[in-house]
C-alpha cells in the first residue's frame, strides 16, 4: 500500500502530523525519514527523544493491524506531497500530513461547500440544510460536512440525492462508523464522493478531536454555511477556521428566540453573509453561478414531476410545518381528498410528515 510508512510514524509516540509534515518536506517521502539516522531527524526538527524513537523504530503488530484495516475497507492513504491532495486544504492552516480516504478525493473541485450546525435541528433547520444541499449539489456544488448526527447527516443526504459528490470528514478513525446509524451512509458517500480523516485507525471518538476535524471541514472548501447553531456549537469553530482561512462565512438567520440559532444569529452580527436562498451562496462564486427567474426558482423541484394538485400544494408549503387542517382552508378541498395526495408526495420525496399531521416542504 502506498505511503504505508506514514502510519509507521503517525505511531511513533511524540510524533503527529505537524512533525510528519515537517519530515516530508526535509526527506521527500516517509520511507526515507524512517530509515535517516538520529542526527538526521535531529536536524529536521525533531527533539532527542522523538528523533531516537523514529531512528530505532520496529513496525508493530498495532501498525500491522491498522494496514490491515485499511486494506479491507479499500482505504487509501494520500500525503500532501501526493498529487490529489486537496490543493485548498494544502493551503490552509495547519494541513495534515495525511489523510485515509475511502471514495475519491481529487485536488481541485470546482466549488465546495460545507454545510454545518447543531446535532438537534428544528424543523426549520432539517429543511434548510437538507433543500441548500440539494440544491447546491443539482448545480455541480460538492458538499462537505462532519458526518454528525443532525445538520451534517441532513446535508450529506441532500447532497447524494442531487447526485452530486459529499465529502464527510471524521472525528475518529476511518475504521470506525459514528454515530453508529450512519454506518451505511459512510458507505453511499464512499460511493459518491470520499470519506476523510487524519487519525489512525482504530482511533475512537473523543471531544478533544472534533475541532481538528473542524479544522479540515473549513480548510478543504471554499466557503461554509452553519445552519442552527447554539452558542457553543462546533459549528462556530469551523466557522472561525474559515474567516481565518480568508473563505467566505455564511450563515442562515433563525428565530430570536430559539437556542438552536443564538449562534448562527451571532455569526450574522459578526459579518457572515446571511443565507435566505441557494443564490445568496453562489454569487459570492461568480464562475459557476447561473441566475434564475423568482418563478423558476420558486417551483424548481428536483426530482419527479408534479401534477398540478401536489404542485399547488408544494407551493404553498415551506421549511415551517404547516398542519393538515390549515391546508385544507387554503385549498378549500376535504381533508380525505388532500391526504392520498400528500402521502403521494412523501413517497416522491418532496414533503414530510413531522409531529400532530404536520408537513413541510423538503425540496
Amino acid at each position: 500500500m502506498k505511503n504505508e510508512a506514514c502510519v509507521d510514524l503517525l505511531s511513533i509516540e511524540g510524533l503527529g502530523q505537524t512533525r510528519l509534515s515537517r519530515l516530508l518536506d526535509k526527506f521527500g517521502c516517509a520511507e526515507a525519514a524512517l530509515s535517516a539516522s538520529k542526527n538526521e531527524l535531529s536536524e529536521a526538527g525533531l527533539g532527542d527523544k522523538i528523533a531516537e524513537r523514529v531512528a530505532s523504530y520496529r513496525r508493530t503488530d498495532r501498525v500491522r493491524k491498522a494496514l490491515s484495516t485499511l486494506s479491507e475497507i479499500g482505504a487509501r492513504i494520500i500525503s500532501f506531497l501526493d498529487p490529489e491532495y486537496p490543493v485548498l486544504l494544502k493551503s490552509s492552516q495547519q494541513p495534515p500530513a495525511v489523510l485515509f480516504v475511502r471514495g475519491n478525493l481529487y485536488a481541485e473541485e470546482k466549488l465546495v461547500i460545507a454545510i454545518v450546525g447543531t446535532r438537534h435541528p428544528t424543523g426549520y433547520g432539517r429543511a434548510a440544510a437538507e433543500r441548500l444541499a440539494r440544491e447546491l449539489g443539482t448545480r455541480g456544488v460538492v458538499i462537505v460536512s462532519g458526518a454528525a448526527r443532525g445538520i451534517d447527516t441532513l446535508a450529506h443526504k441532500g447532497c447524494l440525492s442531487s447526485g452530486s459528490r459529499t465529502i464527510a470528514v471524521l472525528g475518529c478513525g476511518i475504521d470506525i462508523a459514528y454515530p453508529p446509524e450512519n454506518s451505511e451512509l459512510f458507505g453511499q458517500i464512499s460511493m459518491q464522493g470520499a470519506v476523510i480523516s487524519e487519525f489512525l485507525p482504530g482511533t475512537t471518538p473523543e471531544p478533544g478531536l472534533f475541532p481538528r476535524r473542524n479544522r479540515i471541514i473549513a480548510g478543504i472548501s471554499h466557503g461554509v454555511v452553519a445552519v442552527e447553531a447554539g452558542q457553543s456549537s462546533g459549528a462556530l469553530i469551523t466557522a472561525r477556521w474559515a474567516a481565518d482561512a480568508g473563505r467566505e462565512v455564511f450563515a442562515v438567520p433563525g428565530g430570536i428566540f430559539s437556542d438552536q440559532s443564538q449562534g448562527t444569529n451571532k455569526l450574522l452580527k459578526d459579518g457572515a453573509k446571511l443565507v435566505g436562498r441557494v443564490e445568496d451562496i453562489l454569487e459570492e462564486f461568480g464562475s459557476v453561478y447561473r441566475p434564475t427567474s423568482n418563478a423558476e426558482a420558486k417551483d424548481k423541484v428536483v426530482g419527479p414531476e408534479l401534477d398540478p394538485d401536489e404542485l399547488r400544494i408544494y407551493r404553498l408549503l415551506g421549511p415551517e410545518p404547516m398542519h393538515v387542517d390549515s391546508l385544507v382552508e387554503k385549498l378549500r378541498i376535504t381533508s380525505s381528498a388532500l391526504l392520498p395526495t400528500l402521502l403521494s408526495m412523501e413517497l416522491k420525496g418532496v414533503v414530510k410528515q413531522v409531529s400532530g399531521m404536520r408537513f413541510v416542504r423538503i425540496l
